[in-house]
């Protein structure tokens, strides 16, 4: 007997279909704070298959056949058709597989919305939105630890950013990194980005658009090379870049609620230790 459940990550609804009512129930577990009570009317509709065997292939692909996107990992192996909302994925039946699955499902649907995954850490700060940008030991999850309780963080991983009525918005997503406390799920009007940094000499200064550009795309969490999904993408960096300011920040030397406000006085060595990247 099938079960399901409803998730809204981005803004975006899905119908997550499953013949195991234990991988159901886990599901609803991780993703706690982002499942919907009530059914959601105008979602994506995905049907889960545990039953992948891993095999060694060379990362993630994801190949665009007209509207159909073919994806392929590791851990598992499936489909998305965008015009008809629907969806299949095989996953072995490992921890974490379904997370990861849904990290490419959205980095392709959010092209249809005009979004984008984006590695980051994501804080909301006086119902305003601020997204410190940078790779893997960069700063974020240190970020997110630090920021103190009048912050609220959206993830300290992916972060979607997507432009609704020529407005552009942060949201929140259950994809974190090492972050072990709360993730609301809640949207915040986007203020500014930030671009983690480890350059003491010159540790705060605002980008001008080509470098904010090229910050922003060597960041973002995306895999669909097809020609159509790459203009896609383009166009909403370069809405984010020509509406927004971006700023270089060396973690090391500069304060949140100083960077948020676009100050630049420097702490002390002792007020700054403990902002060491993790």
């Amino acid at each position: 007997m099938s079960a399901c459940m409803y998730l809204s990550i981005g803004g975006i609804g899905l119908k997550v279909n499953s013949r195991d009512p234990d991988f159901i129930e886990k599901t609803i577990r991780e993703f706690k704070a982002f499942i919907s009570a009530k059914e959601i009317e105008d979602c994506f509709s995905i049907e889960v298959i545990l039953d992948y065997i891993p095999q060694e292939v060379a990362g993630i692909s994801v190949f665009k056949k007209q509207s159909i996107f073919e994806i392929k990992a590791d851990e598992f192996s499936g489909w998305l058709d965008v015009e008809h909302r629907t969806a299949t994925v095989r996953v072995a039946d490992l921890a974490g597989v379904f997370n990861c699955f849904l990290r490419v499902f959205y980095s392709v649907v959010l092209l249809e919305y005009n979004g984008f995954l984006v590695h980051s850490a994501g804080l909301a700060y006086k119902n305003k939105g601020y997204l410190f940008v940078g790779a893997s030991e960069s700063g974020k999850t240190t970020v997110a630890k630090t920021a103190g309780k009048d912050f609220k963080v959206l993830s300290d991983e992916l972060v979607i950013i997507r432009r609704v009525n020529n407005e552009i918005f942060l949201f929140a997503t259950p994809f974190k990194g090492e972050f072990e406390g709360q993730i609301v799920n809640q949207y915040f009007c986007l203020e500014s980005i930030l671009f983690l940094s480890k350059n003491i000499v010159n540790g705060f200064r605002q980008l001008n658009k080509m470098e904010m550009f090229t910050d922003l795309m060597v960041n973002i969490f995306f895999f669909t090379w097809d020609n159509q999904s790459n203009q896609k993408l383009i166009d909403q960096v370069n809405f984010v870049c020509d509406n927004l300011i971006g700023y270089k920040v060396d973690l090391f030397n500069y304060d949140i609620r100083r960077i948020i406000n676009g100050g630049s006085d420097k702490h002390s060595a002792q007020q700054t230790s403990s902002l060491a990247a993790s």
